[in-house]
Order: structure tokens, then sequence, then C-alpha cells
């Protein structure tokens, strides 16, 4: 007979075990996929120029490339590109250009390798960035500047990834405008251009082209960006005798702004100067102002030095009676005239929806940052009523 072996447990378990056997284990592979690059760009600087060419206008990229370029410098100080760029970095430029007026008087040794006090050509040794502490304006407008060049960097496959899509901009509050001069300024910029020397026809073409060109501005709110387009024939009457000047400004908008008779008197002495007949034929398409070396446009550069230099001249003019409007001068820059002819419309009572179009404003909420008078009236009322002793009054 023969013997049946019942397996032990130990058989047992080995025979049918409790699990089945693990299945060799995968291995897997995870492949990152860069983006393609889109532009050709092999450094920052072509990768900049590269954002530059898809502005919508010639303004908005010259305001884009000195934030751009500022932006550049100071990463590069900070040893990092714009491929190596982090969260942390732009924290620390927001920091940075929060605290320029700290560090002119802080670390004037420092401060001088970024600001300059005057405008230099980019070719001189002296040139720097800035020019001075930025507002808080600026400082924003500098950020959004920069988290759109990131952004669209991105787009073209040239970063991985934008840090500016981390970090939040602040609104600015609507503020009164205080960067303007009083009207009695305008006559001081006239005095110093009238006193400018004539020993030449040079001379004196180049006294009566900087009156008309504080004419410009404080009788239209210019901005300076609105002349290199801008033609002899852009200033133009139309069917009702009006005289109109054309401008292409923000955005590349066409929009139409009064020629005051003053303006229209000082333009007839312009062109005279130039030889020119007094009033320029329809479609004349000469620049408005032509370089001093004839041809093409003046830069926007070389007037913005002109009249800075004019400014100064109108400083020592002024303090002579007037102290306060003399220091005023002195700090101000031509931007400061568009602000002055604004400021004077809204004090004359002009209807705030004129001032805007005349400004060229989209948000009638910019315009009313130049209603300075009712702030003059209710600080004149609140001074003559809130007295300590009101019976001196009596």
């Amino acid at each position: 007979m023969r013997k049946t072996t019942t397996p032990s447990a130990n058989n047992a378990t080995n025979a049918f075990p409790a699990t089945p056997p693990a299945e060799p284990a995968q291995v897997v592979r995870i492949v990152t996929i860069q983006p393609r690059q889109m532009i050709a760009a092999e450094t920052d600087e072509q990768a900049i120029e590269a954002w530059l060419l898809h502005c919508e206008s010639s303004a908005t990229s010259a305001n884009y490339r000195k934030d751009a370029e500022r932006f550049l410098m100071w990463l590069k100080a900070r040893g990092r590109s714009l491929r190596t760029l982090v969260v942390e970095d732009l924290v620390a430029y927001k920091t940075f250009l929060s605290t320029l007026k700290t560090l002119v008087e802080l670390a004037p040794k420092e401060a001088e390798q970024w600001i300059s006090s005057r405008r230099w050509p980019k070719t001189d040794i002296r040139w720097r960035p800035f020019k001075g502490p930025l507002s808080v304006a600026s400082q924003r407008q500098a950020l959004v500047a920069v988290g759109a060049l990131l952004r669209w960097l991105e787009k073209a496959g040239y970063v991985d990834r934008s840090p500016a899509a981390l970090m939040r901009i602040a609104k600015v509050r609507n503020r009164k405008v205080d960067r303007y001069l009083p009207w009695e300024a305008v006559g001081y910029l006239l005095d110093a251009a009238d006193q400018m020397p004539e020993n030449n026809a040079e001379q004196r073409r180049y006294k009566i082209r900087m009156r008309f060109l504080v004419c410009l501005f404080s009788l239209t709110g210019a901005r300076l960006s609105d002349l290199p387009l801008s033609t002899m024939g852009s200033i133009h009457r139309n069917p009702d005798g009006l005289w109109w000047w054309s401008v292409t400004g923000k955005g590349n908008k066409d929009e139409e702004v009064p020629v005051p008779r003053d303006l229209l008197t000082e333009f007839r002495k312009y062109r005279a100067s130039m030889g020119l007949p007094e009033l320029p034929a329809a479609g004349d398409d000469s620049p408005l102002v032509p370089s001093l070396r004839g041809g093409r446009p003046a830069a926007e550069s070389t007037i913005y030095v002109a009249l800075e230099k004019l400014f100064k001249q109108a400083s020592v003019l002024a303090r002579e009676t007037d102290p306060y409007l003399g220091d005023r001068l002195d700090v101000a820059s031509p931007h400061w005239l568009r602000h002055t002819a604004l400021t004077r419309q809204a004090d004359m009572k002009m209807d705030l929806r004129w001032i805007q179009a005349n400004a060229r404003h989209e948000d009638i909420n910019t315009t009313m940052g130049y209603l300075h008078q009712d702030d003059r009236d209710r600080h004149r009322e609140t001074d003559r009523v809130m007295k300590l002793n009101p019976e001196e009054d009596q």
C-alpha cells in the first residue's frame, strides 16, 4: 500500500503563496519638452529689440526701451540675466526703484553709478540710466513695462517661465498733478528766449525757434513725443476757417488739437525766420521742427536739452523777483509745460470735456487731476474761517 504524505505548513506556504509574486519594476522616463524658441535672439539685448519691434507706436517703443534697458543694466550688475531671473530679483528691483531718493542721500557714490543730474547722450561716459528718483507712478510704469517684456519673451520661448506672473503691482490711486508751473512762468521762459543772442541769422532763427517751442507746449499741452511725426502741414485750417494741429499721439491715434490765435502768430514768425511763407501749403510734409542741420526732424533729446537750458536761464530771471518760482523753474522739466497748459485750462474754468479732448485723455479721471483751483479755494476759505482769534477780522 502506497503511503500518502501530507505537506507541512512550510511546504504549503511555498506551494501556495499568500500573495502573487511582484511583477518586475518598470522604469518610468519623464521627458521634459522645452518650448521652441520663436525668435532668433541669442542675447538679452537682441530679445529686447525683438520685443520692441511689436510696440504699437514709436512713443510706446521709446518708453519701453528706456524701462527695459534700465532693468537689464540693473540685472547685469546683480549677476543675472533674463533667462536666470527669479521672483526675488523682481522684488529687489521694485525696492531699488522706490529707494533711489534714499540712495542719493545715504550712498551718493553708489548713486553716481545710476543717476546723473542732467541728460547726456548714451555715447557720453557721463550718461546714466536715471536722471533722478522716480515718482510712484513712474515706478509702477517701469514694473509694468518689465512685466510686459517678460510675458512676451515667455510666449516667444526665450524664457521658460515669467516670474512677473507671481508679482503683484499695486495700482496708483488718482492723484492731483503737482509737476506744473504757475502761468507766470511761461512769461519768464519767453523772456529768457528773447534774451538769447542774435548776432547772426542762425542765432536769430534759433531764438525764434525757442519762442515757438515754448508757445507750442504751453498753449496746446503737447507731449515731446508729438513732434517727430508732426509736419508743417499738420497745422492746418479746416472748412470752418479754424486752425488745428493734427497729432499722432499714443497708440498711433490721430487727433486734432486747437491752435490758439497767439500760437498761430508765433508759428508765422517761426516760418518767416526760416525764409518760408508765413503759412504752410496743404499737405506740406516737411518737419514741423527740423534738425538744425536741416532735412530730418529734430530728435526728442535735442529739443529736451534745448528747453532744459532755457528753463535754467528762466529760473535765474525769476529769482530776482520771485525766488519760489525760480526754484520751481530750476527743477522743472519740459514735460511740465504740458501740465502747466492743462492746469491753466482748468483754472480758467474750461469745460472738463474740452480739457479732456485737448489733453487726449481716454479717462476723464486723469483730467480731473488738473483741477487745482478748487483746492486753492478750499484752502483759502479754510484759512479764513479757522482762526484762533476770530475777532481779529472784525
